[in-house]
């Protein structure tokens, strides 16, 4: 990256103060302290949440104490859900059908369903365990009615679960079983509903960016520019850019997303804008998918933000 450039962080952790202070629990031998502070947010906007449960369940070295805290505590309803989590992520990417060692994978899908199973017949109020069931149920292929009659008892708890409609999302294209008219359908109600700022309300862009993935080459190009599809990403940027976001910090994916894709489409301006409430912060993954794009991207963020920096 040139010297001009400015850095890129996609650790929330290194831009949320917070959100290091739970890791360095975590990963510290203050698991008891990381709990509390999951639980803390737990009745919070979901996407925030599951930001936090998820920060910890990708904590390395944590399987000892985790496995320590739980002889100790045995009805810990919140490390047992974790451990179900890191089950999940120690089987491999539930997004990956073709993985080498998916047998190994589905067992340890598997294992986690029958923990979360429980986990929800206990509690049937327990967001973040019928959130990973979502996860489960598309890495075990249960198939859309499973999925959606999930992901329907998670919604009469929380009706604006911002990662469960993102699970839904996943699960209706054609990769699993779906279709894109299906998939924008529901995006598309989803996000006509939600409220101006809102993680939700950009689940039209997350449809648009996986479409956009999905195609080769330069009919990627090709895409971005379809007036529909150019309109679609603009009313989302006025409405995301409408008021503060609400998210502590989930705000960061839309925000990305948007601006991957109107800085490809070449709406600077509108890409600029969003660049500039990022500020040093991207998402991971649609920064990294936009690899091809990267240094084109960069040169329009770097001059919004050393503009931002000259005011």
């Amino acid at each position: 990256m040139s010297a001009s450039m400015p850095p890129v962080q996609t650790d929330l952790a290194e831009v949320f103060p917070d959100l290091m202070t739970i890791r360095a629990r975590a990963q510290g031998g203050d698991l008891p302290g990381a709990l509390a502070e999951v639980r803390a947010r737990a009745t919070g906007l979901a996407e925030d949440a599951i930001t936090v449960t998820e920060l910890v369940a990708e904590s390395e070295g944590i399987d000892d104490d985790l496995a320590a805290h739980l002889r100790a505590h045995a009805d810990d309803r919140l490390a047992r859900t974790l451990d179900a989590h890191r089950t999940i992520l120690s089987a491999g990417s539930a997004a990956d059908p073709a993985a080498s060692t998916r047998a190994d994978s589905a067992a340890g899908l598997a294992r986690a369903e029958q923990t979360l199973i429980r986990l929800c017949a206990e509690d049937p109020t327990d967001r973040y365990a019928w959130y990973l069931r979502l996860v489960t149920a598309r890495g075990l292929g249960l198939g859309w009615s499973e999925s959606r009659r999930r992901y329907r008892r998670l919604a009469a708890v929380d009706p604006h679960h911002a990662p469960a409609q993102r699970q839904i999302l996943r699960s209706l294209q054609p990769r699993w079983g779906g279709s894109w008219e299906a998939a924008f359908g529901f995006a598309r109600e989803v996000s006509a509903t939600a409220a101006e700022g809102s993680v939700e309300g950009a689940l039209v862009v997350t449809a648009h960016l996986d479409r956009w993935l999905a195609e080769d080459g330069g009919a990627q190009n090709d895409y971005l520019v379809q007036p529909g599809v150019l309109a679609e990403l603009e009313e989302a940027s006025d409405r995301l850019l409408a008021v503060p976001p609400p998210s502590t910090y989930a705000w960061v994916q839309p925000h990305t997303e948007i601006a991957v894709l109107l800085g490809v489409a070449g709406r600077r301006v509108r890409a600029g804008q969003h660049f500039s409430a990022l500020g040093p912060a991207l998402a991971e993954g649609p920064w990294a998918a936009a690899a091809r794009y990267q240094e084109d991207l960069q040169t329009m963020r770097s001059s919004v933000l050393a503009e931002g920096r000259r005011r």
